[in-house]
């Protein structure tokens, strides 16, 4: 018979059900980062990553064209850490910012802006790097824990109650789909049946 029995079945659904994660990506770099031994280094606050924007503004203060007045507010410090998160959620590199500020032509206004953040921006992953984590890096992180890990392995994948999805987590998905064999997707509905 090519049917197994509904008892049967309902057997093996109680036995793997422990196997089950129901994951966030926030809940998910965790998961990954306990499973490839840990986070190397500190996570850092919201006060301390404050900390570490003043001292990388105050480290290229000097070079800055637009912003050098601007720099001891603290809104601004606020602002740049906004920025931050946002641009490496987008994936979007100060060598990116930089590059882009170089060819905007006679936009110098925005040109200036572009160049200064990328000036701060960088200065800041220098402090962060190979010393603290930055909450706005976990999912650059998770993707680069999942290419090197066998975290994937044997997994299959139900990707469920979305509304959409920031260019880090898009990435995170494409190699999910490219390392996985069976991965189920529903796509949201925006009529509603009630």
């Amino acid at each position: 018979r090519d049917v197994a029995p509904s008892r049967g079945l309902g057997d093996v659904y109680k036995r793997q059900i422990k196997n089950v994660r129901n994951l966030s990506f926030t809940r998910l770099v965790n998961e990954v980062a306990k499973y490839c031994g840990g986070t190397p280094y500190p996570v850092l606050s919201a006060g301390a990553k404050a900390a570490l924007m003043k001292k990388a503004i105050d480290s290229v203060t000097d070079e800055l064209v637009l912003f050098g007045k601007k720099t001891g507010r603290p809104a601004f410090i606020t602002s740049m850490l906004s920025i931050h998160d946002e641009m490496t959620s987008c994936c979007v590199s100060p060598d990116e910012m930089s590059e882009l500020a170089a060819n905007l032509g006679d936009k110098r206004l925005l040109a200036d802006k572009l160049s200064d953040m990328s000036l701060i921006l960088q200065a800041y992953n220098d402090l962060l790097e190979k010393r603290f984590l930055d909450p706005a890096g976990n999912l650059s992180r998770l993707y680069d824990m999942l290419i090197e890990s066998e975290y994937l392995n044997g997994k299959i994948l139900f990707i469920d109650g979305f509304n959409g999805f920031v260019a880090d987590e898009y990435r995170i998905i494409k190699l999910m789909i490219q390392k996985l064999s069976l991965i189920h997707i529903s796509e949201p509905t925006r009529r509603s049946y009630i």
